[in-house]
C-alpha cells in the first residue's frame, strides 16, 4: 500500500490497494457500493473485445481483461489508514493475468464488480470509456451504459478541439507532470506478459489522473464547485463560454458517448449469404469492365489495377486519351492528368459515341465494383462468429463535432449495399432520417426569414427556388427543374462559386448547366433566400476577428488557417459550414440518446434499439408486432428536442421533420414508410 500526494506522473496521489484474496475482493465490492463514483480502467489483451477465441484481428490472442484499476473517491482502505481526504483510493484487481489469484474466474469477478456498480448506481467515468465499456459487456452481459457519466477525452475535445486529447497528452499539459509510458502495449497479449505489479502501477496512474482530469474539467465548466467560486458564477466571456461547454457536455457529448457505447455493443446483423452473392456479382462486373477497357485501349492485360497510382492504370489512361476515348480536363498539383470521380462522371455524361465505347462509363463501373468488393470483403472479415458488425462511432475525432465511423466505416455504405444489413428475428429495420437537416439548421443560424417562413409553412424549398429561377408558379415545376434547384440549395449554402457549383451540380445531381445557367441559379439563390449572403459575410468577418466560430449551443471551431494565405479560402468555408454541420450532428446525437433513454430526463422508447447512425439518420431495430407506434415515438423524439436545447440557451424556431423507411433490410422499405 502506498499513499501521499504526488505532483508527478510516477504514482497516484492517494492510497493504492491490491486485491489478492477473497477478503480483499469483498472490501473492493463494498468500496464500490459506498464510493461517490467509479473511475475504472481495464488493461486488456487486445483491441477487439468480442474476439473471445482469438483470431487474426486480435493477433491470435483471445480477448481477456488482465487487470482492472478502480479509483474510488470517498472510499476507505480496508485497514482504516488515514490520508488526505481529498485524495481517493485506487484499487487494483488482477483478473486474467497469469499471476492473478482470480485468473480462472476473471469473468465472474468482473461481473460482480459491475453488478455492485449497478446495485447502487455509481456513475462511471474513464478516458476513451467506449472501449472499456465493450470489454465490460461482452464477457459479462451486464449493461451499465446508463451509468456512464464522463469521459475527459471527450470533454477535452469540447474545450479545445485543436489540442491532443488522449490521457497521457492532456494530463501532463494540464498538471505539469511527466508522461508515464513504462508499459508497452503495442503487441496483442502484452498486458498479460507484463509484470503484474508494473502493470498495476501503470493502470493506477491511468485512473487517478483520469479522476483529476475529470475534476479539472467539471470545475472549469462550472459543473462542480470551484475553489475560487465566489457565488457569482461565470462573469467574463471566457468563463461564460466554459459554462456553455459544461452544458454541451451534459446534454450532448456525454449522453452521446453512452448511446454510442450501447449501440456498438448491440451490433448490426450482417446477412453473410447476401454479401457473398454480391461479391460474386461484383467480381463479374469488375472483370467485365476491365476486359472491355483492355480491349478498347489495346493495353496488355498485366497488372490490371485501376488504382490511380498504379503504372498500369496510368499507361491505360494515356492510351485512352490517344484513342480519343477520354480527354484530359483537369490536372493534379504535380501536373499529371487527373481522373477523379467528378472528372470521369462528367465525361461519361458528355460522351456522344456508341454506348459500348463509353470508356468513362466502364471506368466508373469498374471503380464502383472494385470499391464495393473492398467493403464487402472487409465486412466478412469484421463480422463476429454470430454474424454481427460492431462498428466504432468516434466522438471527438472530427473538429466540427460530427461523428466518424470505423471498422467498418458505416457512413460510406451506399444505398445499393445497405440491404446487406438485416434485423434480428422478430424485428424490422427503421431508417429514420431528418428531412433537409442542414438547410433547416442553416435557415435558423442565418436568420434568412424567407427560408424560416417557408419551413414553418411546410413549403418545398426546392420547388420555391425552381419557380424563381424559371419564372413560373410552383405548381408548374417539373421534377427535373426541382432537382436543378435542389442542387442550388445544397451546393450554394457554403460559399461555392458559380463555376464550382456547376461542377457540383453535374457530379452529384447529374444536372448539366451552362455557365449562364449556373450564374442564373447562383443569383436566384441569394435573391430567394434573403439574409443568406449577409450571413456568409458577417460569419467570415467575425471569424477573422475572433479566430473561431460558435454553434447555437456553444460548440467552438477554431480556424487558424484564416491567417495563412494558402489556407484562407478553405478556412472561410469552414467558418460557414462548421456551425451548421456541428449543430446538425449534435441534434442527431441528442435524438439517438433520447430514443435510448440516455438523455437526462428521458426514458427509452420501448421496443426500439438503435444499431447505426449515419449523418442525419438513425437506424433502429424495431419490434415488428408494434412497429408503427414505436417508429412514431422515435420520430417524435427526434423532432421534439426543444426542452433540451432551451437548457443550452437555444430556442429553435425552425421545425424539424423526420421521415422513416421501414423494411426487412436496411433502407429496403418493404414494410412501410412514415
Amino acid at each position: 500500500m502506498a499513499g501521499g500526494t504526488q505532483n508527478d506522473g510516477n504514482k497516484p496521489g492517494g492510497p493504492v490497494v491490491w486485491v489478492m484474496n477473497e477478503d480483499d475482493f469483498e472490501n473492493l465490492l463494498e468500496a464500490i457500493r459506498v464510493s461517490q463514483e467509479v473511475i475504472i480502467d481495464l488493461e486488456t489483451t487486445g483491441l477487439v473485445p468480442y474476439a473471445w477465441s482469438g483470431g487474426p484481428r486480435n493477433g491470435g490472442i483471445a480477448a481477456r481483461v488482465a487487470l482492472a484499476a478502480l479509483t474510488l473517491p470517498n472510499a476507505t482502505t480496508p485497514m482504516g489508514d488515514e490520508w488526505d481526504e481529498k485524495e481517493p483510493t485506487t484499487w487494483l484487481m488482477p483478473l486474467s493475468h497469469p499471476d492473478s489469484p482470480f485468473r480462472g474466474e476473471w469473468k465472474q469477478r468482473l461481473k460482480e464488480m459491475l453488478l455492485a456498480m449497478r446495485e447502487t448506481r455509481r456513475p462511471i467515468s474513464n478516458v476513451n470509456i467506449k472501449f472499456d465499456a465493450k470489454y465490460w459487456w461482452f464477457p459479462t452481459g451486464v449493461d451499465v451504459t446508463d451509468l456512464i457519466a464522463w469521459d475527459p477525452q471527450v470533454s477535452g475535445h469540447v474545450i479545445d478541439e485543436t489540442e491532443p486529447r488522449k490521457l497521457k497528452d492532456r494530463a501532463p499539459r494540464v498538471f505539469g507532470i511527466d508522461r508515464w509510458d513504462d508499459v508497452e502495449f503495442t503487441k496483442p497479449g502484452a498486458a498479460e506478459a507484463a509484470d503484474l505489479f508494473e502493470l498495476g502501477s501503470y493502470a493506477a496512474r491511468d485512473t487517478y489522473w483520469t479522476w483529476r482530469l475529470k475534476r479539472h474539467d467539471l470545475q472549469a465548466m462550472y459543473l462542480e464547485k470551484r475553489e475560487d467560486d465566489d457565488g457569482e458564477g461565470p462573469v467574463f466571456p471566457e468563463e461564460i463560454q466554459m459554462a456553455r461547454f459544461g452544458k454541451l457536455c451534459t446534454w450532448v457529448s456525454m449522453p452521446s458517448v453512452a448511446a454510442l457505447t450501447r449501440m456498438e455493443s448491440r451490433g448490426f446483423r450482417l446477412d453473410r449469404d447476401w454479401v457473398r452473392a454480391k461479391i460474386e456479382e461484383d467480381q463479374a462486373n469488375y472483370r467485365q469492365a476491365m476486359d472491355r477497357m483492355i480491349e478498347l485501349t489495346g493495353i496488355p492485360p498485366r497488372g490490371e489495377s485501376i488504382h490511380a497510382t498504379s503504372h498500369w492504370f496510368k499507361k491505360m489512361m494515356e492510351l485512352a486519351v490517344e484513342k480519343d476515348l477520354m480527354h484530359v480536363a483537369s490536372m493534379t498539383k504535380n501536373g499529371a492528368p487527373q481522373w477523379s470521380k467528378g472528372v470521369v462522371i462528367r465525361q461519361e455524361r458528355r460522351w456522344e459515341g456508341p454506348d459500348e465505347m463509353n470508356f468513362a462509363r466502364l471506368l466508373r463501373e469498374g471503380r464502383q465494383a472494385d470499391k464495393r468488393l473492398s467493403y464487402l470483403k472487409s465486412w466478412l472479415h469484421l463480422a463476429t462468429q454470430d454474424g454481427f458488425i460492431h462498428a466504432q462511432y468516434n466522438v471527438g475525432s472530427v473538429v466540427t463535432g460530427r461523428l466518424s465511423s470505423s471498422d467498418p466505416n458505416m457512413q460510406q455504405v451506399t444505398k445499393k449495399l445497405r440491404p446487406a444489413f438485416i434485423p434480428r428475428p422478430g424485428y424490422v429495420i427503421a431508417a429514420i432520417d431528418y428531412s433537409q437537416l442542414e438547410l433547416r439548421v442553416a435557415a435558423f443560424i442565418s436568420r434568412s426569414q424567407p427560408m424560416i417562413d417557408a419551413y414553418n409553412e411546410g413549403r418545398d424549398l426546392h420547388r420555391m427556388l425552381a419557380a424563381t429561377i424559371n419564372g413560373i408558379t410552383e405548381t408548374d415545376v417539373t421534377d427535373e427543374l426541382r432537382t436543378q434547384a435542389k442542387a442550388g440549395n445544397f451546393g450554394l449554402l457554403y460559399l461555392m462559386g458559380a463555376q464550382g457549383f456547376r461542377e457540383y451540380a453535374e457530379t452529384v445531381y447529374g444536372v448539366v448547366l451552362t455557365d449562364k445557367e449556373a450564374v442564373a441559379i447562383y443569383r436566384a439563390f441569394f435573391d430567394q433566400w434573403q439574409g443568406m449572403r449577409e450571413w456568409h459575410q458577417s460569419t467570415i468577418a467575425r471569424a477573422h476577428r475572433d479566430g473561431y466560430v460558435t454553434s447555437p449551443i456553444g460548440r467552438v471551431r477554431r480556424l487558424p488557417g484564416l491567417y495563412i494565405e494558402s489556407q484562407r479560402g478553405f478556412a472561410e468555408r469552414q467558418a460557414v459550414n462548421s456551425p451548421v454541420q456541428g449543430f446538425g450532428a449534435d441534434l442527431m446525437n441528442m435524438a439517438t440518446a433520447s430514443i435510448m433513454g440516455l438523455l437526462p430526463g428521458t426514458r427509452p422508447v420501448a421496443g426500439a434499439f438503435p444499431v447505426n447512425t449515419v449523418h442525419d439518420e438513425v437506424t433502429v431495430e424495431v419490434e415488428e408486432k408494434n412497429w408503427e407506434a414505436i417508429v412514431a415515438e422515435c420520430q417524435d423524439r427526434m423532432v421534439n428536442l426543444h426542452p433540451f436545447l432551451a437548457r443550452m440557451g437555444c430556442e429553435l424556431d425552425v421545425p424539424l421533420v423526420a421521415d422513416a423507411t421501414v423494411g426487412t433490410r436496411w433502407s429496403l422499405g418493404d414494410v412501410g414508410v412514415r
